[in-house]
């Protein structure tokens, strides 16, 4: 005897589709005119022949909308946050000439230096 699935109905959310390629462009540090392409229009088209591709406009606000929303995704963690943060910066460049710069958070638990001390 074989057991067999039954696939969901699956529909199509454009918005997320583009959330997705604004996320996409962010993580592969790609250039916005990357959606303008060819090669990746007509890959949209194969994924899905309704999708409009967006343009390299409307890509550049989506990452901007994405930028704001995990900002306020991360203010509202450290206003909840009991404890402190001690923020270390640096920066340098590699050999190929790209700069990077890091943040570095080291958590301070308030309570258990005022129970020790």
């Amino acid at each position: 005897m074989q057991t067999v699935s039954v696939p969901k109905c699956w529909h199509f959310d454009h918005d997320l589709s583009r959330k997705a390629i604004a996320r996409m462009v962010i993580v592969n540090e790609l250039s916005f005119i990357h959606v303008e392409r060819e090669g990746f229009r007509d890959f949209c088209k194969t994924i899905h022949p309704d999708f409009a591709v967006p343009s390299r406009y409307a890509i550049t606000r989506d990452c901007y909308a994405l930028f704001i929303d995990e900002r306020k995704k991360l203010k509202s963690f450290f206003q909840k946050l009991s404890s402190r943060i001690c923020f270390t910066t640096d920066s340098w460049t590699s050999g190929q000439n790209l700069s990077y710069v890091y943040l570095t958070a080291h958590f301070i638990d308030i309570i258990g230096i005022c129970i020790r001390g």
